[in-house]
Order: C-alpha cells, then structure tokens, then sequence
C-alpha cells in the first residue's frame, strides 16, 4: 500500500458490495492479512458466515456498496457475531480524496475507492480500471477523483447478446482466442474479450489526453487476470484495489479526526 494506508495499526474487516459478489478483506496493521467472497444474492440471503471465518479482536468494520439491502444483511450478521457495527462509506467515513464531478452522490463507492488506492500506489495521477460486472475506467489527480467511464463487462454483454437477439447462442467461454472466429460462438467471445481491452485502451488514451498528464494505471476486479494480458504493458494487476481503498479511508479518518 501507499504512504497513507500504511499509517492504519487497528485491525479492519473491509466489505465491498458488488453486483455479482460481496468481497471481505481483514487487514491486521495495514495489511491484508486474508480475503474472501460470496454470491451477492447468498449474502442478501442471510449467508454471509459462509465467507467470514471466526475473528477476534477486529477494531472496525467498513462498508462500502451498490447494492440495495447489502448494508442490513452486514449489520445483522456483525450484531450476531459480536463484531463492531459496520461504518458505510461515505455517509460515515469520507472518501479519501475529493471529488470533483458533476454528482458525486451517484458515483458507485467501488469506482472512488479504486481510484482512490490507485492514486495512493501511484503516488501521483492515476487511472484505475476495474473489470467486473460493469467494467469501469476511473481517473484521479491532485488528490480528487475525476470520473470516468462505464461499460459493460463481458458476461454482461455475452447475456445481452443472447437475450436480445433471437438467434445468437448462449456462451459459457468468453476469453482470449482468435480474434477471428471460426464459429459463431468463437465470434462472439472474440468481439466481446478484444472489444472491451480495446475500449479500455482507448479509453485511457483519451483520459491522458483530456488530463494533460500521464496516468499510472492499476488493473483490478474479477476479470482483471484475464484482460491484463491484453493491455500495455506498463498497466499494473492489483487485485483488491476497492478493498484498499476502503483501508485508506479508514485510515485517512484515523488520522484526520
């Protein structure tokens, strides 16, 4: 981590609510010391013991969603186990960084948070790049979050395919192979994996180009190991960058209050 997440010495269970899945992170004096996750619709269920093993002496826990209910399934399961209530960023814990867009009420918690690790690792303008569900370029620079772009991901788009259209397949492979597809289903894998590795590409060059500057980008989300291959080199892979970030805000409330 950063200079600022290094400062944290308590012990933070993190929580990210996703789309697709809620992922824990424990940090123990800064850093991960486990991580886990399960289906999103499993821990609205009441199930989220299944990816929390037993934990003593945790100082904090941290919260940040965009899901709907996420926040209650978290809070009954602390108040069960004996863990701290759970603190929701941003509405208890500011972002670690400013926020300079149009509405930053409607900014998904998990692009900030990215972002905002990304900016810390960097140590200077940053792009993170969060392969998910939605797929989501986001920018940062003199310590404020400048937005981005939204796109999406490539399950999503292989769903879409097939619900909108009346004779495209179903796909269960959507990954790298050759970009010209010898059957339909190669098709379709080709133009959804090279399509969004593209756009992430371009999508960068244009950040670059609207910024003024050059941005150290960080790779990240369930899908980063598989794009990483794809995009240039200089792109970093750094899995858990949301959970960090909720880490650095802890830490940054830690130190500011």
């Amino acid at each position: 981590m950063g200079k600022a997440a290094r400062k944290a010495a308590t012990s933070l269970l993190a929580v990210i609510a996703g789309n697709t899945n809620v992922a824990f992170g424990f940090f123990g004096a800064g850093r991960m010391e486990w991580k886990s996750a399960v289906a999103t619709g499993r821990f609205l269920s009441g199930t989220a013991g299944q990816a929390i093993p037993r934990l003593r002496g945790v100082d904090a826990v941290a919260f940040a969603s965009v899901v709907d209910g996420a926040f209650e399934a978290l809070a009954g399961y602390c108040e069960s186990n004996g863990l701290p209530r759970p603190l929701r960023i941003p509405d208890e814990v500011p972002y670690p960084l400013g926020m300079a867009v149009r509405n930053p009420g409607t900014v998904g918690a998990d692009r900030v948070l990215g972002a905002a690790a990304a900016l810390d690792l960097a140590g200077g303008p940053a792009a993170s790049v969060d392969f998910g569900t939605a797929v989501t370029v986001n920018a940062a620079w003199d310590g404020n979050f400048r937005g981005g772009a939204i796109l999406p991901g490539r399950m999503t788009q292989a769903k879409a395919l097939e619900s909108f259209t009346s004779r495209l397949p179903a796909v269960g492979r959507i990954e790298p192979g050759p970009a010209i597809g010898l059957d339909t289903e190669e098709a379709i894998s080709s133009g959804i994996v090279f399509g969004i590795a593209g756009a992430a590409r371009e999508l960068l060059m244009r950040f670059e180009r609207e910024a003024g500057r050059k941005l150290a980008v960080f790779l990240t989300g369930g899908d980063g190991p598989v794009f990483a291959p794809l995009m240039p080199e200089e792109c970093f892979l750094a899995p858990d960058l949301a959970l960090k970030g909720v880490l650095l805000a802890v830490s940054n409330r830690s130190t500011t209050a």
